[in-house]
């Protein structure tokens, strides 16, 4: 029988830095099992479940999927020093370079290329046919906190 990874997304929390990188961390973590945790505490939506309640530096992971657009430097060597693999989701920051492997939904301007491009990775929603209503003036938002 083989392990199941133990996996933990960090995402970021913060309002006004982009609600979709705790929305897909969510819905990976509900897919494979994994854990979520952020320094900034558990939004009161988040399932329990799903986010750890003890130190995460006091547990053993496989892997770390840094999920926050722009990680800090103090929460990457927290965890640096553990030989942990890190994985940087649309990470866009200064770190990037410290990632083991970089995954990006949309282009980046980095001169450190991802391992991994695929617009596929982004949570687009659920698709529902449209039915038409008279509907004349539209408005798009993009993200959680529009």
């Amino acid at each position: 029988m083989t392990k199941k990874p133990r996996l933990l997304f960090i995402p970021s929390v913060v309002p006004e830095r982009g609600l979709g990188h705790l929305n897909r961390c969510r819905e990976a973590a509900r897919a494979v099992g994994a854990a979520l945790w952020a320094p900034e505490g558990r939004p009161n939506f988040v399932e329990p479940e799903l986010w750890i309640s003890t130190d995460p530096l006091q547990e053993a992971w496989d892997a770390i999927v840094f999920d926050r657009r722009a990680t800090e430097p103090s929460l990457v060597r927290s965890f640096r020093n553990r030989g942990i693999p890190f994985i940087g989701w649309d990470e866009g920051g200064t770190l990037r370079s410290e990632m083991d492997f970089l995954v990006d939904s949309l282009g980046n301007t980095s001169s450190i290329p991802p391992n991994l491009q695929s617009v596929g990775l982004m949570d687009l929603g659920k698709f529902e046919e449209f039915t038409h209503h008279g509907i004349h003036n539209v408005l798009v938002a993009f993200g959680a906190t529009d």
